[in-house]
């Protein structure tokens, strides 16, 4: 089970950068609609905040650390690829731009980590499929599974996926809307093909990882963070430069 646990997780993670990326680059921003609200405008610019926007890029990696029973790990599986396909033809149908909202990389002052960290993530992501949000959407939808194997570490991962929920709009990369829509998807996924999985015959050890498995999870966020990109940043990598 294990093996195949990691073959539909490297599945799904190549089919979540190689469509939002193809997709994204591949559209014309001429086609693309504007969503901001006066609660967008009125939400401050943090960039701080995309360290935590970042994180959101191990969520469909969340399950892998929770769930441990083979049936319900395909159920998970089935839900994120739902997850992505609705997203995607979405993004295809509707595009959603944050072009002149968010702002230009020639603002940052890319001395600073975080202002750095920004300048990367808007180099290398499009302004395009905003909506829905794909980071509400995974992490939602993470946070839902947990919920369903342990109580105690969904708890956890709703904190996150509050912050995560609330940093696409801080760093200006979507909208209320598009967190609105992402959050929707999540749900139908999640209600299609897990809620109704019944684990009542099932002792607890079978359905869910050792809760020690979530503390892999957050090093893999912190490694991330700490082991990859800060080196980045010290040796003064600016791929934006070059565009």
């Amino acid at each position: 089970m294990r093996h195949e646990k990691l073959a539909l997780s490297a599945a799904l993670v190549a089919l979540f950068v190689g469509g939002y990326y193809a997709i994204g680059h591949a559209q014309d921003p001429a086609r693309a609609h504007i969503l901001a609200t006066r609660f967008d405008r009125a939400l401050p610019y943090a960039p701080a905040w995309m360290f935590v926007y970042g994180g959101v890029y191990t969520a469909l990696l969340l399950p892998l650390f929770v769930v441990k029973h083979a049936g319900l790990f395909r159920r998970v599986a089935a839900a994120y690829l739902v997850t992505l396909v609705v997203s995607f033809a979405t993004f295809l149908v509707y595009p959603v731009t944050t072009r002149g909202f968010r702002p230009e990389v020639a603002t940052l002052d890319a001395r600073i980590f975080w202002q750095w960290g920004a300048a990367l993530n808007y180099t290398l992501d499009p302004p395009l499929n905003s909506f829905p949000s794909l980071h509400v959407g995974t992490m939602t939808l993470a946070t839902l599974i947990a919920l369903k194997v342990d109580r105690l570490v969904g708890l956890f991962a709703s904190a996150i996926a509050l912050l995560i929920a609330l940093s696409t709009m801080l760093v200006k990369q979507h909208y209320l809307a598009d967190v609105l829509a992402g959050a929707a998807v999540a749900f139908f996924a999640y209600n299609f093909f897990i809620a109704r999985w019944d684990a009542s015959r099932l002792a607890p050890e079978e359905v869910r990882q050792p809760r020690r498995m979530v503390l892999l999870y957050v090093a893999a966020y912190l490694f991330a963070i700490f082991g990859v990109l800060l080196p980045l940043y010290l040796a003064g990598v600016k791929p934006w430069e070059k565009t």
